[in-house]
Formats: structure tokens, C-alpha cells, sequence
């Protein structure tokens, strides 16, 4: 690993300005998707890299993510990403497999890896770290996993993998290179964010797999809530996802976008009878975005519509996070804004659409509230949230989430700091060999 001789700088997460790093300085490399339309993803990397360099002073941490992006903007068209999604579900799988390591292959070998290695220079650990990285209903990740992991090898470059979900292996190939990566001698740490994720990893192959909690949880810390002012009606905020995304990623789901919208315009009407105002939100990602506006114009028609608004489209996770710190409840399909409700102490109701959504609620001990997003669902949420806020998230169950997510973050702290004692007694050891192989006659 290269000496760093100079000041370098790198973002911290929003608002907090940029952190310098001199001499000597750790250099972490995080493979993630930070840059994601999704400010989920964001979240996750964002907390992370704050838990760093709150672990080694004047870290320089950096996000590069996997799908080349290298700022954060506005969300794309949707129709695109829809009608991708739409040509998948009807691939079967071995075609599904060789149309995307057809068209994504060779841009990872000839535009990304390029650029990971220039990222790599001179680090002293990588990370991919964060989401639902471990899936393989294409050949998205595994590709791109891989070819960052194979740059790691190259440079010497140990490897951690932390706060990951995984989900079962639908594709042979893809299970194949997860196995490839996991069994990679760089590899000096693997934690999951559930148990359900810790058990994938082990049958794909890695080895003394740790239970971590996910480090969006401390979102509060790098953002946090503004006062709160009194209200007479308790706000509620409703995250939408596109129905088509659901029925991509769910087993089994068959509700049509156009269903979707119209359930997601009931339950804000139920919940308006009930004497909540409601704020319709999005993660950001382009089709969540598309169904936003969809329901908003279902709500504008509705009786619902005196005490319901859509939230403009939030730019970063800061401020999505803040725009979640400031509501009485939550109601949302997408994982990272029930668990910024959770950081938070904001009780939620969680939809369960994809499996990580309920391995989420059962590890925060609060089972009763994912539910399912079914033709009911516009005469049970109501009750329901009003059960949650009658209820609470009890402040000493919510310490103890905390504190086990800071112990998981001490965990990689450590094997960072092992790996980096390793790499310098190698190196050292290295040394000694020239300067003794010099004196010989």
C-alpha cells in the first residue's frame, strides 16, 4: 500500500463539510451505492463513513459506487428503468443471466475497474459495505462485486464486508462468483445486518460470518431531529414505491401498478379520517417518484385532499432523514425509511414487500407492525398506526439497538486495525529480507 505524503480531503455526509487527513492517515475505500437516486442507499453510506472516521481521526473515507456514479443528482426518466424491469420478469433465468454479463460485463471490465483501481491507490482497506448487496436475481452485483474484489487482489488491499444484506441465490453463475469473492484470502472481516443475511453468507461461502446491525441506524447522530413544534393533528408520512419495483422484487406479487396507486390513495384517505394529516414521500429513486405524482393526483380528486400533500422529492439522505425526523409516524414498503424511523424513535408500520423488511422488524422486536400491503390494508393501517403511537419504541429497547450497533462497528474497527498491523509487519519483514539479502558476499 502506497505512503500518503499530502493533505488530502474527501465529503463528509450533508452539511457536515469536508474532513482533511494528513500523513499517516487511514484511507478506507467503501464499494456501495452511494450515489443512488434511492437515498436509502445514501443513508447507509453516509452513517457509515461518519462511524469511521469517528473510529480512526482524520480518516479519509471515500464512496465509489458500483454503478459509476460519482455525484448525486437528480433522478433519471423512469420509463426506462421500467421497461428494463418489465423485458427481466419475463426473461427466464439462464437468459436473464447472459443478457446482463453481455451488456454489463464489458463496461466493468473497461470503464469501472479502471476507475476502482485509480481508488484504491494507496488505501489501506476496502469495505463494501451496506444494502442489499448479496443478490443475484441478475448478474448485477455479482459482476461488479467481483471485479471490485479482483482489484482489492491486485493492489494487496484487504477486504471487509459489513452491514450487508443477501438474499437466497436465484442464478448458478452468480452464486458462483459471491462463492469466489467470499473465499478470497483478502477477506479479514464479514458481519451482516440479519440473521436470515448471515446465513446466506455462510452457504455462499464465507467463513466465521458476524450478526452486525445496519449503520443507518445512528442516523441520528450525523442528522440531528430539528425541534419539534406542537400539533393538533399528528403527522403521518407515507412512502410510496412504484408497484412495478414491488412486484420485481416480491415473491409472488401480482398487483398492478395502477392497483397500487389507488390502495396507497385509500389508506392516506383512511388515515385522514382518522384525524392524521399525511405527507406523501419517496426515497427518491425515478419510478418511486413517478408513483408519488400518481398518487398525489389520486389524492387532489379525493376528500382526502385538505389534510394530504406530496413532499417534493428530498436531493440528499440528510434531507430525507430530516424530513422523516419531523413526522409523528411512518408508513413506507422501502427498508431505510422505517429504519430512519427507528433511529429516530418514530413509530412505524412497515410493509412487507421483500423479505429484508421483516427481519428488519423482527430484530427491533416491533413484529406487529410489518404488515402486508393487501386489499385491506386501507382499512387496518389507520388502527394500526394509532396503535404505534399509543405504543412507542421504548427508549431503553432503543439504547440497546444502538449500543449493538456501535459494538458491531467496534468489531470492524478491529479487524481494520489487525489487517493494517498485518500489511506492516509484512511489509517490514519484506525489508529485511532486502537489506539482508544486500550483505551478502
Amino acid at each position: 500500500m502506497a505512503d500518503r505524503a499530502s493533505v488530502a480531503t474527501r465529503p463528509a455526509p450533508d452539511g457536515a463539510g469536508p474532513t482533511a487527513a494528513t500523513d499517516g492517515a487511514v484511507k478506507v475505500v467503501m464499494f456501495n451505492v452511494a450515489y443512488s437516486p434511492n437515498l436509502g442507499d445514501g443513508v447507509i453510506a453516509d452513517c457509515l463513513s461518519h462511524a469511521l472516521r469517528t473510529s480512526f481521526a482524520g480518516a479519509i473515507v471515500t464512496s465509489v459506487d458500483l454503478a459509476g456514479r460519482t455525484e448525486r443528482g437528480a433522478a433519471g426518466p423512469a420509463a426506462r428503468r421500467l421497461a428494463q424491469l418489465a423485458l427481466l420478469q419475463r426473461m427466464p433465468r439462464p437468459v436473464k443471466d447472459l443478457v446482463v454479463a453481455l451488456s454489463l460485463g464489458p463496461r466493468v471490465v473497461r470503464t469501472l475497474r479502471p476507475a476502482w483501481r485509480r481508488a484504491l491507490d494507496g488505501a489501506d482497506v476496502a469495505i463494501i459495505g451496506g444494502g442489499q448487496l448479496f443478490q443475484d436475481g441478475d448478474l448485477n452485483f455479482p459482476l461488479k462485486l467481483t471485479g471490485a474484489a479482483a482489484e482489492c487482489r491486485r493492489l494487496g488491499v484487504p477486504i471487509a464486508v459489513f452491514g450487508v444484506g443477501a438474499a437466497p441465490s436465484r442464478s448458478p453463475v452468480g452464486r458462483a462468483l459471491f462463492r469466489r469473492l467470499l473465499r478470497m484470502p483478502e477477506i479479514v472481516h464479514i458481519a451482516a445486518r440479519d440473521p436470515q443475511s448471515q446465513a446466506e453468507l455462510g452457504r455462499l461461502g464465507g467463513e466465521n460470518v458476524q450478526l452486525c446491525r445496519d449503520p443507518a441506524l445512528l442516523a441520528a447522530e450525523v442528522w440531528p431531529a430539528p425541534p419539534r413544534r406542537p400539533r393538533t393533528r399528528p403527522r403521518v408520512g407515507v412512502g410510496v414505491t412504484h408497484g412495478a419495483l414491488l412486484r420485481h422484487h416480491s415473491d409472488g406479487g401480482t398487483v398492478s401498478p395502477e392497483e397500487t396507486t389507488d390502495r396507497y390513495a385509500r389508506v392516506v384517505a383512511s388515515l385522514v379520517e382518522h384525524g392524521f394529516d399525511v405527507v406523501c414521500f419517496s426515497n427518491g429513486a425515478a419510478e418511486d417518484a413517478e408513483a408519488l405524482a400518481a398518487v398525489g393526483e389520486a389524492i387532489c380528486r379525493s376528500d382526502a385532499a385538505e389534510h394530504a400533500v406530496t413532499a417534493p422529492r428530498r436531493e440528499t439522505p440528510g434531507e430525507l432523514a430530516t424530513l422523516i425526523s419531523g413526522l409523528d409516524a411512518v408508513v413506507s414498503h422501502r427498508l431505510h425509511a422505517c429504519i430512519l424511523a427507528y433511529a429516530y424513535r418514530i413509530p412505524h408500520i412497515g410493509f412487507a414487500w421483500d423479505p429484508k423488511v421483516r427481519h428488519f422488524f423482527d430484530l427491533v422486536e416491533r413484529p406487529a407492525y410489518c404488515v402486508p400491503f393487501d386489499r385491506d390494508a386501507p382499512k387496518t393501517i389507520a388502527p394500526r398506526v394509532v396503535a404505534a403511537l399509543t405504543e412507542g419504541i421504548a427508549a431503553d429497547a432503543h439504547a440497546r439497538v444502538l449500543a449493538e450497533t456501535r459494538t458491531g462497528l467496534r468489531a470492524l474497527r478491529r479487524a481494520i486495525s489487525d489487517a493494517m498491523e498485518a500489511g506492516s509487519r509484512r511489509r517490514m519483514a519484506a525489508i529485511g529480507e532486502t537489506e539482508g539479502a544486500s550483505l551478502c558476499p
